[in-house]
């Protein structure tokens, strides 16, 4: 039998050395010469006081633009809906490219919103070719019909939360984008650790929920874990919004299903608090009832900011504690005129609409026109 005894000492020294390479971060491994803004650790706890930390929320939502979803935008992101430096709450939105209304779109960018990609087919991208045609299509699209500038298409989110290949950020990094918006991380209770977004500098560490997963290393490639949230007894986790296995039936419920997930952040880490979603979870108006006052409640803490996931990564590139908030410039006011619809054909398109809808009262979306217009 070979004696292994000798060689102990070199398997010491060995692990020694790698480790002095590398750095452990409750259990996740980064290089230590990772550091923003063009790196960034996976870690649950940020390294700054958590006083000094605002609490970040950003919404995602997914697929096509057009005139009703738009109207529940409307609603929700309003001129008065401000942040605590006085600038107005922000989204960013993931579009897909059927039945979507780039008039629309372009409205949104131009108020200060975030417009993504989500492919042009909507439908699941199982390989690397395909998934170079919809992620460069799509952003040719949103540039030549909404006119929103290259520098501003920045990130994807796969149709369904699948991703296309292990290489799938290293395709989007060479199309130009900037940060990818599609690996999920589930967690299974309130108080389930929460990780932050980082760069993929060292692969994604998190077990593998969705495959294939981002296990190449992209320098300097941000992905933004997809949360889970839970359901509000707190027994199953939600992967999106309006995805719940128990879902609430009563405003009262829908908002102690926000407000818990929220204060698991807020209590906590304060890790970026991200409400991925699709608008048909406000086809039940209560629903709708309590994410405004869900928005309303914490529009009333100093520290709280709905910004984009654009400038969610622009904190985490520059760190800025709460008390120099207003340096960090993307997080500034930048108050622009929108473009306006034409009146004739806006109020053609609503009265098209409703009256469309008032022939087919049983359609899930009636009761919200109804209530928007």
């Amino acid at each position: 039998m070979e004696n292994v005894s000798g060689n102990v000492p070199y398997a010491c020294l060995f692990l020694a050395v790698f480790l002095g390479l590398i750095g452990t971060v409750h259990g996740l491994y980064c290089k230590r010469d990772c550091h923003p803004p063009k790196c960034s650790c996976p870690q649950y706890n940020y390294p700054m006081n958590r006083e000094d930390i605002p609490q970040m929320v950003y919404f995602g939502f997914d697929d096509a633009v057009n005139v009703m979803v738009s109207a529940l935008y409307d609603r929700i992101f309003t001129e008065n809906r401000t942040n605590p430096n006085g600038c107005p709450a922000k989204m960013t939105l993931f579009v897909s490219h059927k039945y979507t209304d780039y008039r629309r779109v372009k409205n949104f960018h131009e108020n200060g919103h975030e417009i993504g990609v989500h492919s042009v087919t909507h439908s699941v991208i199982g390989n690397e070719n395909l998934l170079r045609q919809e992620a460069k299509k799509q952003k040719d699209i949103l540039m030549s019909r909404a006119g929103i500038p290259e520098k501003d298409i920045v990130g994807w989110r796969s149709p369904f939360l699948k991703p296309a290949s292990v290489n799938q950020p290293k395709i989007l990094k060479e199309l130009g984008y900037e940060y990818d918006i599609t690996y999920t991380y589930t967690r299974t209770h309130m108080s389930s650790p929460k990780p932050w977004p980082f760069t993929l500098d060292s692969g994604w560490p998190f077990r593998c929920a969705t495959r294939p997963c981002a296990r190449t290393r992209v320098k300097g490639f941000w992905t933004v874990p997809v949360e889970g949230l839970m359901d509000f007894k707190d027994l199953y986790p939600c992967t999106y919004v309006d995805g719940c296995v128990i879902g609430a039936s009563n405003e009262k419920e829908a908002y102690k299903y926000l407000m818990d997930n929220f204060m698991s952040y807020y209590n906590t880490t304060r890790s970026p608090f991200g409400l991925n979603m699709h608008a048909a979870w406000f086809y039940r108006s209560f629903n709708l009832d309590a994410m405004l006052r869900f928005l309303d409640d914490i529009g009333k803490m100093d520290n709280v900011y709905i910004v984009t996931v654009k400038q969610m990564l622009d904190w985490m590139k520059y760190p800025t504690p709460l008390a120099n908030i207003s340096s960090l410039k993307s997080w500034n006011c930048h108050y622009k005129e929108p473009t306006e619809v034409p009146t004739t054909t806006t109020t053609t398109e609503k009265v098209i609409n409703v009256t469309k809808l008032d022939e087919r009262r049983n359609n899930p979306m009636w009761f919200i026109l109804r209530r928007l217009f």
